[in-house]
């Protein structure tokens, strides 16, 4: 049954992590940014410096960049293989967090680990989705596993490693994350030499900060020294931007709030975050039984959390680098946790049910708001199925979220494509326009990943006038003033999305209901139009 369980748990990743991955238009707005960068930088030549629509992007580092371009450059340029890299580190990270909670506790604890972490709600969703986060959280990691072996096994290389795979954290996104890990390490070696200043200063030389520090620094910092060097004051105005005023915002403390990651944690950690929980009854048995690495975990738990929390700029995703962590804690209670009186028993079973039942019924919603077919209901019972089949029902949830998936990627994201027309218009545009002679724009709007699908520059958010008093153009503009150009062709009309931010998902399906419905609230109906070449008039296709 073990080995079976084991093949059972790489085809549900396999599955999740890249069944459909490419059905999907780039989403907008962050992926939209990734991908276009990278097609400018094929097309430029120019792998170093960062275009987003022909205009320097300086927002982040590049080595989400770099990573994308691992897979696009051998495969071609699709949303598959853009999003190829980030699902694979996706993996990578299960993977870490299988060794670590194997190096620090055992097989079985690392097992579960990976099993926490690989379907947690945040962590699938942005493992699908070309950003820097799963990249971050890679390094991050990986600089956690070396750091933690060079520890315990009194060997600098791995130390060497863990310099190196700090640098790399760094090159993702950007110096703070010197004083993050470096601030969980810090906390970490104090507390495990039990506030013993002495003990601690021991064990802090043999880190060799003076060779590893220059090391991570240049691998983390030389392209930031580059582009600061080439463009200077433009440069550093965006990083700033992008590092010290999300930091600290107006520079007052009425931003803090140590709720807000704790509340992300409950719902971007499911289906375990209600076990890791739970595994707070275990804090003492875990520090009596291994006190190194239950301080180690604190660590990497606390600092970061501290440390967003405290921060001007919040966003849910900043905390996926302490997942695998929460991941390791949730994997001790699933083998550790003592059923030994009926609180307990209900406590820990319900950790694992409520949230099994929350998906079942996600699903069973899902299924009759988007009017599919009832036969599908058999998905919401189908983690059931599987927990009784391998017998372990601490893989309830786990199944709940593969089934719940199932459901989502084979019949939710084919359905939100028919709304989705970025590709039809950017085909429509590369076609009318193949040598790029015509200004492309678009009326009061944003379509972030228009400049990827067109494979030119968008002008975004022209206004009437601005369109017009162009001789030549290609224009995708609102329906309703159609009658203001003159001596134009249309390309194409159809209905697309009013607020942009389509990867919101669950809103964007409502809109999509009640445009089913006849109410087309969430949409604005544009046209695509062409002035000058060839002026014969040609009908429109409804997509």
């Amino acid at each position: 049954m073990g080995k079976l369980l084991g093949f059972l748990f790489l085809f549900i990743l396999g599955f999740s992590f890249f069944f459909h991955l490419g059905l999907n238009d780039i989403w907008m707005q962050n992926e939209s940014f990734y991908a276009e960068t990278v097609r400018e930088m094929l097309e430029n030549h120019n792998f170093l410096e960062p275009f987003y629509n022909y205009e320097p992007r300086f927002n982040k580092p590049p080595m989400t960049y770099w990573l994308i371009l691992m897979s696009v450059i051998p495969f071609g340029l699709y949303e598959f293989t853009v999003r190829l890299s980030i699902a694979l580190l996706g993996l990578g990270t299960i993977f870490l967090t299988f060794l670590i909670g194997k190096f620090l506790f055992n097989q079985k604890v690392g097992f579960y680990s990976a099993v926490a972490v690989s379907l947690s709600v945040l962590f699938i969703a942005n493992s699908r989705y070309a950003s820097p986060e799963i990249p971050l959280t890679f390094f991050f990691t990986l600089t956690m596993y070396f750091f933690i072996k060079g520890y315990k096994t009194n060997q600098w290389k791995y130390y060497l490693w863990a310099y190196v795979s700090l640098g790399f954290a760094v090159l993702t996104k950007w110096f703070p994350y010197y004083l993050i890990i470096g601030g969980i390490i810090l906390l970490f070696i104090f507390l495990d030499s039990r506030l013993n200043l002495k003990i601690f200063w021991k064990k802090f030389k043999s880190l060799k900060i003076h060779i590893g520090l220059p090391i991570a620094l240049v691998i983390g910092m030389w392209w930031t020294v580059y582009m600061y060097l080439k463009y200077k004051d433009q440069f550093l105005a965006k990083a700033f931007k992008e590092t010290f005023h999300r930091a600290t915002g107006t520079g007052c403390m009425n931003h803090v709030d140590f709720l807000y990651y704790l509340k992300v944690a409950l719902w971007g950690f499911l289906p375990y975050s209600l076990v890791f929980f739970i595994g707070l009854f275990l804090i003492k048995e875990i520090y009596k039984n291994n006190r190194t690495a239950s301080l180690f975990l604190f660590s990497w738990i606390i600092v970061p959390y501290i440390i967003f929390s405290i921060s001007y700029g919040k966003i849910s995703t900043y905390i996926l680098q302490i997942f695998p962590a929460l991941a390791i804690f949730s994997g001790l209670a699933l083998v550790n946790f003592k059923k030994n009186n009926i609180f307990k028993k209900i406590l820990f079973n319900g950790s694992l049910i409520i949230p099994s039942f929350l998906y079942m019924f996600l699903s069973f919603y899902l299924i009759f708001y988007m009017n599919f077919s009832l036969w599908l209901g058999f998905i919401g019972i189908l983690p059931f199925v599987l927990s009784f089949f391998t017998k372990d029902v601490k893989l309830l949830p786990f199944f709940s979220v593969f089934s719940f998936l199932i459901l989502f990627i084979v019949f939710i994201l084919p359905e939100i494509e028919k709304f989705r027309p970025y590709d039809t218009i950017g085909n429509l545009i590369k076609t009318e326009d193949p040598e790029k002679k015509f200004p492309t724009l678009v009326q009061h709007k944003k379509i972030y990943n228009l400049p990827f699908y067109a494979e030119r520059k968008i002008i975004q958010e022209a206004n009437l006038s601005q369109i017009n008093n162009k001789r030549n153009f290609i224009a995708l503009v609102y329906k309703k003033d159609l009658s203001y150009f003159k001596d134009t062709r249309i390309l194409w009309c159809g209905d697309i999305y009013r607020f942009g931010g389509d990867s919101r998902t669950f809103v964007f399906l409502r809109y999509i209901k009640k445009y089913k419905k006849g109410d087309k609230s969430g949409f604005v109906p544009m046209c695509l139009i062409k002035k000058g070449g060839d002026n014969e008039r040609a009908d429109y296709a409804k997509w």
